[in-house]
C-alpha cells in the first residue's frame, strides 16, 4: 500500500499524458478535467496516507 501511495504522489507523469492526449483531442475535456482533478487530490492526500500507515506499520521501513 505504501508503495502503491508512494508511486501515485508524483503526478507528473499523469499530467504530461493528459495533457498530450487533449493536445491531440483523444480525450474530451471532461475526461482531461477528471485526470487533472485526482492528480491533484492524489498528491494532496499522499503525505496524509504516508502518515497513516507509517503509524499502522512501524517496522515497515527496517
Amino acid at each position: 500500500m505504501i508503495i502503491g501511495w508512494g508511486m501515485n504522489s508524483r503526478g507528473a507523469v499523469e499530467l504530461i499524458i493528459a495533457e498530450v492526449a487533449r493536445a491531440y483531442n483523444l480525450i474530451p475535456p471532461a475526461i482531461y478535467s477528471g485526470i487533472i482533478f485526482m492528480t491533484i487530490i492524489t498528491t494532496l492526500l499522499f503525505p496524509f496516507a504516508l502518515k497513516y500507515y507509517l503509524k499502522k506499520e512501524p517496522g515497515i521501513m527496517e
